[in-house]
C-alpha cells in the first residue's frame, strides 16, 4: 500500500506548547513533528537599537534557520536547539544556514549561555512511501517556472522534476527537497539541475530557491504500536503498550534515560512474532531515578531492524531518607540500616573540627552490611558519619561514641 505524505513548501504548520522560560533555561522534552512550540524570553536587552533573535540549530550548534515564538518543530527525527542571540543593530550577525553558533560574535552581540534542547520523534516515513507536498509562495507570472530537487543532507542532488509528490529513496537516511523558481524568459541563463552535483550550483540568471523540506526515511516498523504509557505505582515505574499487528517482530527493548539523549537497556519483552490481534505489554522499573525519567520502546524485527516509539517521562520526587545509624551511642562497632550500599559512592565520619577519622574504601563498601564500620579506636566525642550516594545526593548522621 503506498501511503501519502503532506507538506507545504514555503509556509509553515502546528499541535503542543512549550513554555521556555526567561533565558530560556534549558530542559528537554521529545515532540512530534510539525509540533508548534511557543516560548518567551526575559532578560534581553530591549531597550531602542537592540534586537533578539530566536536560532535553531541542531545538536551540534549548526544553524538551521531563525525562529519566533510559535513556530513549527522539524519534520526530521533528532535532536535540536534554540539560542537566544540579543544584538545592537548595526551589529547584525550573520545567521546563514549551515555556520555554527558557536562562530556568532562582535562586541555588542550576546549569545545565550543556556539553549533550550529538545527532541523529535516519529517523522520518518517508510521506504517506498510517497510525499506529497503543496508550493506556496512562488512567482506565478509567465515566463516563471518551478521545479523540485530532490537532494541528501549534504544538498548533492539525486532528481529533480515538476511534480509535487515523490517516491521517497529505498536508502534509509536524511533527504531534502528544495522548490526552485526561475524567469525561461527575457534571455537569462537557466538553472542545471545535474544529478550528484550540489543544489548550490544550479546557476540561473534568474532564480530563487526555497528553504529545504526535511524528511527522513526508516524500515517501516515491525509492529504497529496503538498505546505506550508510563505510570507511578509505588515509587516504580509501570509501563503498559499494546500492538494491534506484528510483521516478523521479535522483541521490545526497554530503554531508559536521564536526559533524552543516552539510553540504557533495562528490560526486554518478547514479541508475539506474526499477528494481527490485539496484545498488551507490560514493564515494571523498580528502580527509577530522582527526578525525570525518560523511557522508550525499540522495536526489533527478526533481521535485526529496529524502529523506536516515542518517548514517554515521569518525575518521582526524592523520597524521605529512612537511613540510620546504630547503635547511638557506639562504643566499638556502628551499623548502617536501611542504607542501599549498591548506590553508595563513599562513607566517612569527621570530628567536630572537620578532620577525617574514617573513610570507606571501594572494597571496604561491600562488607559494611555485614561487618558493619569499627569505631573503637576513636576518641570519646560527638562526630558526624556522611553517606555520600551515586547520584551526587548525600546525608548526615550525627553519631556519639563512648566507651
Amino acid at each position: 500500500m503506498i501511503h501519502s505524505k503532506k507538506w507545504v513548501l514555503w509556509s509553515r504548520i502546528a499541535l503542543v506548547f512549550i513554555f521556555l522560560s526567561a533565558t530560556l533555561d534549558g530542559f528537554s522534552q521529545c515532540l512530534s513533528p510539525g509540533s508548534t512550540i511557543n516560548f518567551s524570553v526575559t532578560g534581553n536587552n530591549t531597550t531602542a537599537g537592540y534586537t533578539t533573535a530566536n536560532v535553531l540549530t541542531n545538536e551540534d550548534g549548526v544553524i538551521i534557520k531563525t525562529v519566533i515564538s510559535g513556530f513549527n518543530a522539524p519534520s526530521v527525527d533528532g535532536s535540536y536547539k534554540i539560542y537566544t542571540v540579543n544584538y545592537r543593530n548595526d551589529s547584525e550577525p550573520d545567521f546563514t544556514r549551515g555556520i555554527n553558533i558557536s562562530s556568532i560574535s562582535g562586541a555588542c552581540v550576546s549569545v545565550g549561555s543556556a539553549a533550550v534542547s529538545f527532541c523529535i520523534t516519529g517523522g520518518c516515513v517508510s521506504v517506498g512511501t510517497s510525499v506529497s507536498f503543496t508550493p506556496a509562495g512562488q512567482n506565478t507570472s509567465a515566463g516563471y517556472e518551478t521545479r523540485y530537487v530532490l537532494t541528501d543532507q549534504a544538498d548533492i542532488i539525486i532528481s529533480s522534476g515538476t511534480a509535487t509528490s515523490i517516491t521517497v529513496p529505498s536508502s534509509i537516511g536524511t533527504y531534502r527537497i528544495y522548490a526552485v523558481n526561475y524567469n525561461t524568459a527575457n534571455g537569462f541563463a537557466l538553472p542545471v539541475f545535474t544529478a550528484a552535483t550540489s543544489i548550490s550550483a544550479i546557476g540561473g540568471g534568474c532564480t530563487d530557491t526555497s528553504d529545504p523540506l526535511e524528511f527522513c526515511v526508516d524500515s517501516p516498523l515491525p509492529v504497529k504500536l496503538v498505546s505506550f504509557s508510563v505510570t507511578e505505582e509505588a515509587r516504580a515505574a509501570h509501563l503498559k503498550w499494546a500492538t494491534t499487528e506484528e510483521i516478523n517482530a521479535e522483541r521490545f527493548d526497554i530503554e531508559r534515560s536521564l536526559d533524552a539523549k543516552n539510553w540504557n537497556l533495562i528490560g526486554q519483552k518478547a514479541a508475539a512474532g506474526e499477528s494481527k490481534n490485539l496484545h498488551h505489554y507490560t514493564h515494571t522499573d523498580i528502580s527509577p531515578k530522582n527526578g525525570i525519567n525518560y523511557y522508550r520502546l525499540k522495536m526489533i524485527d527478526r533481521d535485526a531492524t529496529f524502529a523506536y516509539s516515542l518517548i514517554k517521562n515521569i518525575k518521582f520526587e526524592k523520597a524521605e531518607s529512612l537511613e540510620s545509624v546504630y547503635p547511638n551511642p557506639v562504643s566499638n562497632v556502628l551499623f548502617l540500616k536501611n542504607v542501599d550500599l549498591e548506590n553508595v559512592k563513599e562513607i566517612s565520619i569527621v570530628n567536630t573540627i572537620g578532620v577525617t577519622a574514617y573513610q570507606s574504601s571501594p572494597g571496604s563498601l561491600a562488607k559494611i552490611s555485614s561487618t558493619g564500620i569499627p569505631v573503637g579506636y576513636l576518641a570519646n566525642g560527638m562526630y558526624l558519619l556522611k553517606v555520600v550516594h551515586t547520584d551526587g545526593t548525600f546525608s548526615f548522621h550525627k553519631i556519639l561514641i563512648n566507651k
